[in-house]
């Protein structure tokens, strides 16, 4: 098991479009990961799930991964996390 942490970088947040490619790209993952940000907790990798997080710019999230090629995806969990997507919210 490894823990490490990412800060959220896009300035609109994680919201629809981001968590969708977030679950996406986690959903074939063999193994545990959890996220915790805002006193919430996720085990599960989907997109209603990591919305729930509310996670705006500048949000830590606190991240758990058991299971194979941990430090590999540990990396690929925090790229996709810092990554600033270059769609606006909805609602700009």
């Amino acid at each position: 098991m490894i823990s490490d942490s990412a800060t959220i970088k896009n300035k609109h947040g994680i919201h629809v479009r981001p968590s969708r490619v977030i679950s996406d790209d986690l959903s074939s993952y063999e193994g545990q990961i959890m996220f915790t940000a805002n006193d919430i907790c996720i085990n599960t990798m989907n997109m209603i799930n990591i919305l729930c997080l509310g996670l705006k710019e500048g949000d830590v999230v606190d991240i758990t991964l058991e299971g194979p090629e941990e430090e590999h995806m540990l990396q690929q969990i925090i790229e996709l996390l810092e990554r600033e997507y270059d769609f606006p919210d909805a609602g700009n």
